[in-house]
């Protein structure tokens, strides 16, 4: 446990000098969107098609979700293997996107879904005011995170 605290206030540290905004509280979630989504915000999907794990940032000022690189021993050796780039960090800016957010719509079904209670969806609209929407996947309830995306003015 001691080594994982250590790990999380080292990653607060890092962010923090690196963005210039104190971290309020962090989310482990799962971005997923289309392909389209992952090219319009330069990100590009983990070992999952349309799928990236990461930490929702809330900060002070400002919202972020960061991905850590990631590789398993098996892209690794495709990497090596065929001088691929390594695997980068990628990090967006979701109070600079002015997206919004919402929990699903309750259904009667809800309880053969569990998964939908840790769902929270998101859009933004790009310089055409066209909506593209994503959703994140938690580790808990929707309606408990949502409340951390607090209304900021991005520049």
């Amino acid at each position: 446990m001691k080594n994982i605290d250590q790990e999380k206030e080292r990653f607060v540290r890092d962010f923090e000098d690196k963005f210039k905004q104190h971290v309020n509280s962090m989310e482990l979630a799962e971005f997923r969107a289309s392909d389209a989504v992952f090219r319009m915000l330069n990100l590009k999907p983990g070992n999952t098609p349309n799928s990236l794990w990461g930490m929702i940032c809330f900060c002070q000022d400002k919202d972020y979700f960061y991905s850590f690189s990631q590789e398993n021993f098996v892209s690794f050796y495709v990497r090596k293997t065929s001088g691929a780039e390594d695997p980068v960090d990628q990090c967006i800016c979701l109070t600079d996107l002015n997206c919004k957010f919402n929990l699903p719509e309750k259904h009667f079904t809800d309880f053969m879904f569990p998964e939908r209670k840790r769902t929270l969806k998101g859009f933004f609209l790009d310089e055409k005011k066209i909506s593209h929407y994503f959703e994140f996947m938690l580790n808990k309830k929707a309606a408990d995170v949502i409340s951390n995306f607090a209304v900021k003015e991005s520049d």
